[in-house]
């Protein structure tokens, strides 16, 4: 069967994301900004909602309330005899503006970062 890594590097790339996460944590309690330890060397991309958790936690909770709201929008449909997928997606829609936002707002830095590479 395929793998998408083998053990060894799996557990140098898990390593390596608690390594960042660690000072990420370091970097916050200090009163600096998670992403101040980007370097040529660590990269925290991925990893954002580690740095606090807080952060983790309020993300937990909005991606939570999100399905809470499908799942209630799904019940009412199904009581109601009635099937709209954009109710439902609507139902999603209003928790997951700010993770668009947060994925654009990357998607930006992402692209800048590239072209100064």
């Amino acid at each position: 069967s395929a793998k998408w890594h083998e053990g060894q590097e799996y557990a140098r790339m898990k390593n390596s994301a608690r390594n960042t996460i660690i000072a990420m944590m370091q970097a916050t309690s200090q009163g600096m900004d998670a992403s101040s330890v980007n370097s040529k060397s660590i990269c925290i991309r991925g990893l954002e909602n580690q740095s606090s958790k807080s952060l983790a936690q309020q993300r937990f909770i909005e991606r939570a309330s999100g399905i809470r709201s499908v799942l209630i929008e799904q019940s009412f449909q199904r009581k109601s005899g009635i099937n709209d997928p954009v109710a439902i997606a609507n139902a999603y829609m209003s928790f997951s503006k700010e993770a668009k936002a947060r994925a654009a707002q990357y998607g930006r830095q992402d692209a800048e970062d590239a072209a100064q590479v």
